[in-house]
């Protein structure tokens, strides 16, 4: 079944409504912070896990581990797919689905391209899109998910909506990320779960007339970025489907640089054990502290694409290991 909403965190939302939800769901350290208070807004409980440093994903031994121990459920598991990259992630969720039989699994695909091709999902519960800002193919608003039967779906298109509340709660997230204090979850109207505005179909052809402009827009500006760039600077091809992503040891000093030039970058999401958890998450720290995003959308040209480049390249100094090889994180 698909379901479709103003935002994918709506269709999270609803999701985890319909289910008995026996323990706290596992999520990866550099997730959206969205996802956390998803989670808290449906009082499911959640447990922050630290990601691989070799794929970006959460990682699977502490995933396995964590739902393998006795005497303590697990409700459920968020696969993020970092930058929007597509892995055959089928037998980790077997595997998991093995030790946590009653746990639901949600893989996240909000930074990958949206796709109409796959009418069911497989081992996972939910497979979740967005279209919203800032995600790979950008009309504004809206997401769906594609459920499996054992799913039940609660919307209630009725429940109130304030944007105020939104930003409210956008401003006290980001303030806690950034002082390293703990987040402090309360009550407000701030998901928008109206009905909406179009029929589905309407918005299925929105989303790919707007997927096959972007995609075009994107591959020219990635083919500066990869020509312009030093490649030990690189991600590797598979992690550039959201935006071009490089990793340097002085990414403050890039990012001065960027704009200084009157051009624009972003960093990837403080890890959310600053805030939203106990524990640490060295490797979403690393992410955190070296990974840079230069955009490859419509709010970038060809033009700034190659300035960007070339100070990446003039400024950027690589990352490097104790072996002298490089890394993901």
């Amino acid at each position: 079944m698909i379901v479709y909403e103003r935002r994918a965190s709506t269709v999270l939302s609803n999701v985890l409504r319909g289910q008995p939800v026996n323990g706290p769901f596992l999520v990866p350290a550099n997730a959206c912070p969205i996802l956390a208070i998803a989670l808290l807004a449906a009082r499911v409980p959640l447990e922050l896990l630290d990601i691989s440093s070799t794929s970006l994903e959460i990682d699977p031994d502490a995933a396995l581990a964590r739902a393998n121990k006795a005497n303590r459920s697990c409700g459920g598991l968020i696969f993020v797919r970092p930058y929007g990259r597509l892995t055959d992630a089928e037998p980790f969720f077997r595997e998991f689905r093995r030790h946590a039989p009653d746990a639901i699994i949600v893989d996240d695909r909000c930074l990958c391209s949206p796709s109409f091709v796959r009418e069911r999902a497989n081992v996972a519960d939910l497979v979740l899109y967005s279209t919203g800002r800032a995600k790979a193919v950008d009309i504004g608003w809206g997401g769906y998910g594609v459920l499996t039967e054992r799913c039940i779906y609660v919307a209630d298109h009725a429940a109130p909506f304030d944007l105020h509340d939104l930003q409210r709660l956008t401003d006290d997230y980001k303030q806690a990320l950034a002082a390293g204090t703990k987040f402090e979850y309360a009550d407000m109207n701030w998901l928008d779960a109206r009905k909406p505005h179009i029929a589905w179909n309407q918005y299925r052809q929105c989303v790919v007339r707007q997927r096959t402009r972007v995609q075009a827009h994107r591959r020219a500006l990635n083919a500066i970025y990869r020509a312009g760039i030093p490649l030990e600077l690189q991600y590797p091809d598979s992690y550039q489907q959201w935006r071009f992503n490089i990793r340097v040891a002085n990414a403050a000093n890039v990012l001065a640089a960027l704009f200084g030039a009157g051009l624009f970058a972003s960093r990837h999401y403080i890890p959310l054990t600053r805030a939203f958890g106990m524990g640490e998450a060295p490797n979403a720290e690393g992410v955190y502290g070296h990974v840079i995003n230069l955009f490859n959308d419509f709010y970038f040209s060809v033009e700034q694409a190659h300035r960007a480049a070339d100070i990446v390249s003039r400024v950027g100094v690589p990352l490097e290991t104790r072996t002298g090889n490089l890394r993901y994180a």
